[in-house]
């Protein structure tokens, strides 16, 4: 799946605009957001606990070789996470994907 993102322009390295263009163009064609965004964040969610936590993120980067540094997992739940547990569920992905406005 990441072969087809194209990581040389970035030395092999992803950053989070690159990191959710590819969950978007995972989504298929359809046009159903809240639909698309459930299932994108079904699939995301590794750990079956309705929440993606940094060590989940930090997994999944490594499984689609995508070179995120610790930090920038970090600073991306920091921006997701509005309850301040540090993790993402399901309504704050819905929310931050919805405000990239890349997933219109």
């Amino acid at each position: 799946m990441m072969a087809e993102v194209d990581l040389q322009a970035t030395n092999g390295e992803a950053n989070f605009n690159t990191f959710l263009e590819f969950v978007i163009d995972k989504q298929g064609d359809s046009r159903d957001s809240l639909d698309e965004l459930e299932k994108s964040f079904k699939q995301f969610d590794i750990e079956h606990s309705d929440k993606l936590t940094p060590a989940s993120l930090r997994s999944l980067c490594r499984q689609f070789d995508v070179n995120l540094k610790d930090e920038e997992i970090l600073d991306m739940v920091r921006e997701a996470d509005k309850n301040g547990d540090g993790a993402v569920d399901k309504q704050e992905f819905i929310d931050i994907m919805m405000k990239t406005n890349l997933f219109i």
